[in-house]
Formats: C-alpha cells, sequence, structure tokens
C-alpha cells in the first residue's frame, strides 16, 4: 500500500550531481545542487526556489517558468491553469524498460477509467525516448495530474501548468526529492508516494552514502498499486480543482 503526503519542500541532496539529459541544460538549470531555503515555504505562487549551477545563486520563480514556457511552446502554450475544464487529463508515466519501470500502469489507468468514467481521460506514458523536447514538454504541459515514478522524465515539470498536481512515485530507500522545485516555481502542487509503515528519510540516509546500497534500490520496479493511486486519487482531484478556484477568486 502507498502513503501518499504532501510536499513541505524538504530535499536531500545527491552526491554527483543529477541525471538530467544534455538538451536540458540549454532550458532548464539542472537541480544538481540545490540550496534550501531556511524560511517556511510561503504561498506557492510567490515562492522563489534557488539554483546555484557552477557559481552564483539565482532565482527560479513562476513567471521565469512560464516565459519558459511560452517560449519553447510558443502556440500550443495553454493559458487556462489545470481544472478549469473537465475531463481532467490524468498522465500515468510508466518508464518502460527503464529502472524504476512502473509496472502497474496500463493497469491503473484500467481501475481509473472504470470507476470515474467520462470525468477523467487517462493516459499512460511508456517512454520519452525519440521525442523532442517540445513534444515531452506538451505531454506534461497538458495534463491536469500527473503520476510518475522518481527520474529524469520529471525534468519536464518544468513545463506543468498552475494548479497540476504531480504524484511521485519513490521507491524504497531512494527518496531524493528535488524535482518538487520545479513544480512548486510552476505552482504547481507535488505530492510524495512511499510504501505506507516506512520513513523515506530515515529509509534513504541508511542507503545514501553507499553507492552499492544506493544503485540497488535506484534500479528497482515500482511497484505502487491501483488501488494506492485509487485511493489518492480524490485528493489529488480536490486539490487541483480547490487551487483553481482559490486562484480564481
Amino acid at each position: 500500500m502507498l502513503k501518499v503526503f504532501e510536499s513541505a519542500g524538504i530535499s536531500i541532496k545527491k552526491p554527483g550531481g543529477t541525471n538530467t539529459t544534455n538538451q536540458y541544460r540549454e532550458w532548464i538549470a539542472a537541480p544538481n545542487n540545490i540550496e534550501q531555503p531556511s524560511w517556511p515555504i510561503p504561498d506557492r505562487k510567490d515562492h522563489p526556489t534557488v539554483f546555484k549551477v557552477d557559481g552564483p545563486s539565482y532565482f527560479i520563480n513562476q513567471h521565469d517558468v512560464m516565459s519558459l514556457q511560452q517560449h519553447l511552446l510558443q502556440q500550443d502554450y495553454i493559458t487556462r491553469m489545470a481544472g478549469s475544464a473537465l475531463p481532467l487529463q490524468v498522465l500515468l508515466f510508466q518508464r518502460k524498460g527503464e529502472t524504476r519501470e512502473w509496472v502497474h500502469a496500463q493497469e491503473t489507468a484500467n481501475k481509473i477509467k472504470q470507476a470515474w468514467g467520462n470525468w477523467i481521460e487517462v493516459k499512460v506514458l511508456s517512454t520519452l525516448n525519440g521525442n523532442s523536447l517540445k513534444e515531452q514538454a506538451l505531454e506534461f504541459h497538458r495534463a491536469d495530474i500527473i503520476v510518475s515514478p522518481h527520474g529524469a522524465q520529471l525534468t519536464n515539470l518544468a513545463f506543468i501548468r498552475p494548479c497540476t498536481v504531480v504524484l511521485e512515485l519513490f521507491p524504497n530507500h531512494y527518496y531524493l526529492s528535488y524535482f518538487q522545485k520545479y513544480v512548486l516555481s510552476a505552482a504547481g502542487i507535488h505530492y510524495e508516494g512511499y510504501e505506507l509503515g516506512r520513513s523515506p528519510l530515515h529509509d534513504t540516509m541508511d542507503t545514501i552514502n553507499n553507492s552499492e546500497l544506493r544503485g540497488s534500490a535506484r534500479e528497482k520496479q515500482m511497484l505502487a498499486s491501483p488501488q494506492s493511486i485509487l485511493h489518492a486519487l480524490p485528493r489529488l482531484i480536490l486539490s487541483c480543482l480547490s487551487c483553481q478556484e482559490d486562484d480564481q477568486r
């Protein structure tokens, strides 16, 4: 069973940087050394995320993200926020053939369709291999709710719309939550999924400095069950729609 909890700005630095692909380095500062703010996380629309990239730190906020999106997506940029039209668009990312492949992604999609009918449109994206940068960005930009294993594909979270809800699934002993910074900067809402009854921070501290244990943990398949996602989905939908309502006031 999965434990789902909303992020609170906690981050663990990964030794040796990040696996961000080279094509993104021209567009996004890879968060290989993110400084954790010492202040409480303020309203997500105004929250500046601090990045340090081989030199001085700088801030990336919602305005920066919107400018990036408009520059890349151009006529495909969607001005409406997530949740403002039905059916909601749910994207399930599988990572097929890679480490941390979500083996129940298609089964989860089938269960969601059975339970929610025409209220939700579900898409399973098996991989991004072969897609251009713009094609990858659009897959994330069009979604209202995204469920995905932790992985480099989540650099595309820089292209989500305000109020998009992201559920990032972590394998046991591998809780490295730096992608939440993209979600906060884009005015989205970030949730994390981890095995019920375990502590992601405690588990990861046991393995983070051991390359053999860390490698073993990051290579395991993701086994989040359809039942776990169905249980969490109403909360994700409510967060998306409530965010939209709040921003319209």
